[in-house]
């Protein structure tokens, strides 16, 4: 069993015939993370979608409503990123499922499973996609990133 717990920065509700749906937003202060479907099953960006899953599943789930998007807003930067997530589309016939989202959705509960698996074993890898994130990181100092990186050690997941 795995409890997970989290504050949704805003849900905007409406309706698109008689269907209830929903959007959500996060505030971000800094840069938007990417938010694609490979880094979504890589662990690495699954705030909005879990979002999506909670609101869908059981802040709404007596509305029925069906998720249309996920998106980030930066107040102090370039405002709302439209349609980073987007789970349905309104159309004249009805919502219409986005096929990522559909393919996505189901794998949820697997990345987190396996994340946590990892956890539990003790597993918390020093590593990073970024090559040159020790050149501009206020806590490069204190990070484990660049020992690693001299002495050549590589992550291999026991679940890859």
């Amino acid at each position: 069993r795995i409890a997970i717990c989290g504050r949704i920065d805003r849900i905007d509700v409406g309706t698109h015939g008689a269907r209830c749906v929903f959007g959500v937003i996060d505030y971000k202060s800094g840069a938007a993370p990417a938010l694609d479907p490979r880094s979504v099953l890589r662990g690495l960006a699954l705030q909005l979608p879990l979002y999506l899953m909670a609101a869908e599943e059981v802040l709404l789930a007596d509305r029925c409503a069906a998720a249309i998007e996920a998106g980030y807003w930066m107040p102090a930067g370039s405002g709302y990123k439209s349609r980073v997530l987007v789970a349905a589309r309104a159309t004249a016939e009805g919502l219409q499922p986005e096929p990522a989202w559909a393919d996505l959705r189901p794998r949820l509960a697997g990345v987190v499973a396996r994340l946590v698996r990892g956890m539990r074993r003790g597993e918390f890898p020093v590593s990073s996609a970024d090559d040159e994130c020790t050149g501009r990181c206020a806590l490069a100092t204190v990070c484990r990133i660049q020992q690693v990186r001299w002495l050549e050690k590589t992550w291999q997941p026991a679940d890859a």
